[in-house]
């Protein structure tokens, strides 16, 4: 009778063991691939810990490709040490192709794209299919930047390391514009949407326009990474400077400017930043307009003091507190020169107000019937 009963349970055992063995692997079946995709141009100094970070994410299903567009630096001797698949563009043309050429050769359900000056926490990738799985009406999670940049250098990269930090946290939620240095999407997404286009500067912002308008983005703080962000002045004002200008015809194909982090206030503080850098110097030959160029700074300040109170209280340095608030004024003035260049081009040049225009599907066919 022990024998038998002991049979029983032995048998009960198996039973047991094969059914958990079955539902680990439809668990493990249903477990999407992701593709990271992530294109480089000249990161060589970085790249190795972005790759690093990529190739030891918890989640385990995981396929990285790099998309070199034509570095001139060791770009491709650094990606060769990791367990990823480099491909490489005919010719530089900017993340848009770069991008393109990785979704072509990726083989995931998941498309999950990443800078090569970006290193991602261990969890982010596991985080993002998470989001997507809970909820089947998100079809792409963005991610944001972490408070600390990816490498120390300086007061500049200090500055706007806080403040792309601070303006993501503050905008989380549903997000209508593409943050796609940290972004997973659904394959099924891609296909509806289509390919990137072929610019080299606000490609970004229309993709993440096309893709609001067939599913739900989600700008969300669980998602992370360190950032390795600009750390001189003159290339930061001149990427601020190209971006503003292509924002103005975005902002009247979509019939708004007011984008994600980019809020109607945070507009109008720019606005008032660039009526102080042209009213304080006036003021040292009238002074009754010292007033005005007070005036205005106090408006500045005020229309986003969230970041400023933010910035003291992750520093608690009056020095740079003053010197946050003189960049972000230079940086503003150089975004209302964009886009004042930016209104003269699109008054002046059709093409150029069409440049994010949505491609018009032909009108549909008389009816034939059988």
């Amino acid at each position: 009778m022990p024998s038998l009963l002991r049979s029983c349970q032995n048998i009960a055992n198996m039973v047991a063991g094969s059914t958990n063995a079955t539902a680990e692997g439809r668990r493990v079946q249903e477990r999407p691939l992701v593709s990271i995709v992530i294109p480089n141009y000249n990161y060589a100094d970085v790249l190795g810990r972005c790759l690093a970070a990529a190739t030891t994410q918890t989640y385990p299903d995981v396929e990285v490709l790099l998309v070199d567009d034509c570095s001139t630096d060791n770009s491709v001797a650094v990606a060769s040490r990791y367990p990823c698949r480099v491909l490489r563009t005919p010719a530089n043309g900017g993340e848009a192709g770069a991008r393109n050429l990785g979704v072509e050769h990726a083989r995931g359900d998941v498309l999950f794209f990443l800078d090569s000056d970006l290193v991602l926490r261990p969890g982010a990738v596991e985080k993002a299919v998470a989001m997507l799985d809970a909820d089947p009406s998100v079809g792409c999670v963005y991610g944001i930047y972490e408070k600390t940049p990816l490498t120390a250098a300086g007061l500049v990269k200090d500055y706007r390391t806080l403040q792309a930090h601070y303006w993501r946290v503050s905008s989380l939620g549903d997000a209508d514009a593409g943050f796609f240095s940290i972004a997973a999407l659904r394959r099924s997404v891609w296909d509806q949407v289509g390919p990137f286009k072929p610019i080299r500067v606000g490609e970004e912002m229309d993709y993440g326009a096309r893709v609001a308008r067939v599913t739900r983005a989600v700008l969300t703080d669980e998602v992370r990474g360190l950032h390795d962000d600009e750390e001189g002045m003159p290339r930061l004002l001149r990427k601020l400077y190209l971006r503003a200008q292509v924002r103005i015809p975005f902002g009247f194909e979509q019939g708004k400017f007011a984008h994600a982090d980019e809020t109607g206030s945070r507009i109008l503080a720019a606005l008032l930043g660039a009526g102080v850098l042209v009213s304080a110097p006036l003021g040292l030959v009238r002074p009754a307009l010292s007033g005005v160029a007070l005036g205005q700074l106090a408006g500045f300040v005020l229309l986003d003091r969230g970041m400023y109170a933010f910035v003291w209280r992750e520093r608690r340095s009056v020095p740079f507190l003053v010197s946050f608030v003189g960049l972000h004024l230079c940086c503003s003035g150089v975004v209302v020169a964009g886009g004042a260049v930016g209104l003269a081009r699109w008054l002046a040049s059709p093409r150029y107000r069409r440049m994010f225009a949505t491609a018009e599907r032909p009108a549909p066919g008389p009816e034939v019937r059988a």
